[in-house]
């Protein structure tokens, strides 16, 4: 078993005003530098040479470490900068939603699907809620409560961020760019349902092009309109939202 006691450094000026500095701080000393120094060591460290040695492979190491330290302190916030670059908030329907969404469904091109988008209250807070039945005849097949964006995305925004329940089935959500001039043009993405609230999100690159003479890839910045759809099939839709925002 090693015996620890009190010891005395002589010859503090053998050491770097800047390692001295660290090494005050270590062992709590707040003296000028000529005077002495005094630390816990081993007894078979108790030479000079050991002891200079071990002064200056405790300073460099909490230089290491501190250095370290506010490397990834600022890779921290750098990062967190980054990520946080795209979040924005586009819809939380405060305010006056209800000029902001229409209700569109497939009898503009002589469908027979029917709904209707609702605003509700729930828990203090107004939600979107779009209902209806989803039929395929005459070539039909969607409702949709759509949002025409009043400003543009960020251009580094990675996807959307959704809160929404429903009835355990599936929808989708479709993007518009002033790229998508035909009605059958845009850019669609399905999400699924439960009874219970989620946030879930999207990415921007898992969005995939309907239509001919568009781009391949959803970009950020150049969507006009985001539309909750009932899509497809025929079937009981009752899909509720939230929040919708990116990042």
């Amino acid at each position: 078993m090693y015996i620890w006691y009190r010891t005395r450094l002589e010859n503090a000026d053998q050491m770097s005003n800047s390692i001295r500095k660290v090494v005050l701080q270590i062992i709590g000393q707040r003296r000028n530098f000529g005077t002495h120094l005094s630390f816990d060591i081993k007894r078979d460290l108790l030479t000079p040479s050991n002891r200079i040695e071990l002064m200056n492979q405790s300073a460099s190491k909490v230089i290491i470490g501190r250095f370290c330290a506010i490397i990834g302190i600022f890779g921290i916030v750098f990062a967190t900068s980054i990520a946080r670059g795209g979040e924005r908030m586009i819809e939380d329907f405060s305010g006056s939603p209800a000029s902001r969404w229409d209700f569109i469904s497939d009898q503009v091109m002589g469908g027979v699907s029917t709904g209707r988008v609702s605003l509700e209250a729930e828990r203090g807070q107004t939600i979107l809620h779009l209902q209806g039945n989803v039929s395929t005849k005459n070539n039909g097949g969607f409702i949709q409560a759509r949002l025409k964006l009043s400003a543009q995305l960020p251009k580094d925004a990675r996807g959307l961020e959704l809160k929404v329940k429903g009835n355990g089935q599936t929808y989708y959500v479709h993007a518009r760019t002033g790229g998508t001039i035909l009605p059958w043009n845009f850019y669609q993405a399905s999400f699924d349902t439960t009874s219970d609230w989620v946030i879930l999100r999207i990415p921007f690159d898992s969005f995939m092009p309907q239509g001919r003479m568009i781009r391949k890839t959803l970009v950020a910045d150049a969507i006009r309109s985001l539309a909750v759809v009932a899509f497809g099939r025929d079937y009981t839709a009752d899909v509720s939202v939230a929040s919708i925002g990116t990042y």
